[in-house]
C-alpha cells in the first residue's frame, strides 16, 4: 500500500498543476458543497474524502475549515461530521449526537467550535465508551505510534 501510494504520489507532483488550476478545482469545489447544502443536500464528513495522501484524524481538521470555506456555518460543518454520518448509517438513536442511552464518545475542545472551526484543533480530552482520556494521555499514545512508524520505515540493512 505504501509503494502504491508512493508512486502515485511521484506520478501526480512531477508535473504538479498549475496554481491556478489548483484554486480554480478548489472553488468549483466550493461552490458545489455550498449549493448541495442549501439545496438541502447532506454533507458528510470524513477520512474517505477525496483528498490523496490525508492522515485519518488530521485530516477531518482539514476537511472541517474546507466546508466553512465554502459557506456553511461552523454548525453545519459540525453536522457533517457527527450527525450526518449518524443518520446516514441509520445509527441516530446511539450515536452522533449527545443524548441519554447514546455512545459516550466525545471530545473536549478548550474553546468553542462554533466561534472558529479551527477550534476543533485544541483538544483538552475524548471520552471513549465512557473512559476519560486527557490530551496528555493523547498524546503519550500518538509518541508510542510514532517511534514504532520509524523503526518500521526505517530502510533495511
Amino acid at each position: 500500500m505504501r509503494e502504491r501510494w508512493h508512486t502515485a504520489f511521484k506520478r501526480i507532483w512531477s508535473d504538479p498543476p498549475s496554481e491556478s488550476r489548483r484554486r480554480e478545482y478548489v472553488r468549483v469545489r466550493n461552490l458545489l458543497v455550498k449549493e448541495i447544502y442549501a439545496a438541502g443536500g447532506k454533507i458528510m464528513a470524513g477520512s474517505d474524502s477525496p483528498e490523496a495522501f490525508l492522515l485519518y484524524g488530521w485530516s477531518l481538521h482539514r476537511e472541517l475549515r474546507n466546508l466553512v470555506d465554502a459557506g456553511l456555518s461552523p454548525y453545519a460543518a459540525l453536522e457533517a461530521a457527527t450527525r450526518n454520518p449518524a443518520e446516514y448509517l441509520k445509527g441516530l438513536d446511539s450515536f452522533g449526537t449527545v443524548g441519554r442511552g447514546k455512545r459516550a464518545d466525545l471530545l473536549l475542545l478548550e474553546a468553542n467550535p462554533l466561534d472558529s472551526i479551527d477550534n476543533t484543533e485544541r483538544c483538552a480530552g475524548v471520552m471513549v465508551r465512557g473512559r476519560w482520556l486527557p490530551e496528555s494521555d493523547l498524546q503519550s499514545k500518538l509518541n508510542e505510534v510514532a517511534a514504532r512508524f520509524e523503526k518500521a520505515t526505517e530502510p533495511e540493512r
